[in-house]
């Protein structure tokens, strides 16, 4: 059964935790709207508490099995994510593309980025532009051997949000970009689950 949290591992019952929690945490924690970025980053902080950063983090970055495919997972790294645990995370995320590239001598990133919005490029602008920085921005190393990043659930605002992240970003990984919309983007991402059946 899928669930909003990713295609990979016990994911229901982690959905299902973090459901409980978040129901929990803003039932407790009413506040004002402009109080609302504080209690998301409160929220993630309790998340990664409670749950764990490693279980988050192979929940929503990981490689797909026996391929060089690294799968992303926005609205599952959105629930954790934290000024404090950002260079965790870059970090991990570095680890699966050096395992990539070791094995296959390149790699590829199929990121799901639902509900994925201009407010939210600019609250994670900091661990975007670590990423970045390591990954897009060094036209010989990452960005060579990357072969293409499909992005899955494609935001309505994806051009204004690329127009931020073009700093940041060299023009080799720009041109390696492939969207695709909600309706392509489920179907795919089901058979994420089937690697044999697996054709971006």
């Amino acid at each position: 059964m899928e669930n909003n949290y990713g295609v990979a591992g016990p994911e229901c019952e982690l959905s299902k935790k973090i459901a409980a929690l978040k129901n929990t945490f803003y039932s407790e924690n009413k506040k004002p709207l402009f109080f609302k970025s504080a209690s998301k980053t409160q929220f993630a902080t309790l998340i990664s508490s409670e749950i764990g950063i490693s279980s988050l983090l192979s929940n929503s970055v990981f490689i797909i099995p026996k391929t060089n495919k690294i799968f992303f997972d926005y609205p599952l790294f959105k629930t954790y994510a934290t000024q404090e645990n950002y260079m965790v995370i870059v970090d991990y995320i570095s680890e699966k593309i050096t395992a990539c590239i070791s094995i296959f001598g390149n790699y590829e990133v199929h990121a799901n980025l639902d509900s994925f919005s201009v407010s939210a490029c600019q609250r994670y602008k900091d661990v975007i532009q670590l990423f970045c920085n390591r990954f897009m921005n060094n036209v010989d190393e990452y960005s060579k051997v990357l072969v293409v990043m499909y992005i899955y659930n494609t935001p309505n605002m994806f051009h204004q949000i690329s127009t931020m992240l073009r700093p940041f970003i060299n023009r080799t990984v720009m041109e390696k970009i492939i969207l695709r919309d909600k309706t392509e983007s489920m179907a795919i991402m089901q058979k994420i689950r089937n690697i044999n059946s697996f054709t971006p």
